[in-house]
């Protein structure tokens, strides 16, 4: 586990190197802990989720274990503060969507030319079919009239 968290997690992964023992042996670790903010959108569930998608599970023994700050226990700047990450947080999250919707949107668009290309070349074939149809009712026509001349010569 500690190997996937710190690969995915660069600065996790630069911290842990850098700090040592007395000694100068590596720290071993025998867990990870989170905290998280105690407002909607940002509570133990926000981080929570992430790690029972990826299969763990919820038990006495973590080793894995989260934890929440109390905003509303906090002073008034920290609270502040911790509604401006927040917004500021959804504002991102906003971006991302109209970014996504953007990107959505104009693959619809592109679809809707190539449908409609389709639909030009379709026109075409039976314009065509129709031509070649009608020339070949003419050939066929004189191909008769041909054949009927060649009879009455006899």
């Amino acid at each position: 586990m500690g190997k996937v968290y710190l690969t995915g997690n660069p600065t996790a992964k630069s911290v842990l190197e850098s700090v040592s023992s007395s000694n100068g042996s590596p720290v071993c670790y025998d867990h990870f802990a989170f905290r998280t903010f105690g407002v909607d959108g940002h509570g133990i569930d926000s981080i929570a989720s992430f790690f029972l998608d990826f299969g763990y599970t919820q038990r006495d023994e973590l080793r894995i274990f989260i934890s929440e700050l109390l905003v509303d226990e906090l002073n008034s700047q920290s609270q502040l503060e911790a509604e401006e990450n927040k917004f500021i947080k959804s504002k991102k999250e906003s971006f991302a969507n109209s970014k996504e919707e953007e990107a959505s949107k104009d693959k619809l668009r592109k679809q809707h030319l190539v449908l409609d290309q389709q639909q030009r070349n379709i026109q075409e074939l039976k314009h065509s079919l129709r031509t070649t149809r009608a020339g070949m009712e003419f050939m066929q026509m004189k191909y008769y009239e041909e054949f009927s001349d060649l009879g009455k010569l006899k």
